[in-house]
């Protein structure tokens, strides 16, 4: 079974009146997987994503984003078959 652990760096400025933040989510799998991510500002609900099928057991994911209210989700596949899918709300 695929294990996913997380962190998350944030800080946030504010540039010509708007907030901004900058996001960083640090990922470390117990396996390498193949992983895919997906950030969603839930007032909008506009998605981004960083990693596209992407294989390791450690990511580094930074995004810069509005000042919103936002769900992360990564999910991760082993070459097993295994699945396994965090989200940070």
């Amino acid at each position: 079974m695929i294990d996913i652990e997380y962190s998350i760096e944030a800080n946030a400025s504010i540039l010509s009146g708007r907030i901004q933040s900058n996001l960083t989510f640090n990922i470390t799998l117990n396996e390498l997987a193949h992983c895919t991510d997906k950030l969603t500002n839930k007032i909008t609900k506009q998605e981004f994503s960083r990693l596209f099928d992407s294989t390791g057991d450690e990511f580094s994911i930074s995004y810069t984003v509005g000042d919103a209210l936002y769900k992360y989700e990564i999910e991760c596949i082993d070459d097993l078959g295994n699945k396994n899918t965090t989200i940070i709300d």
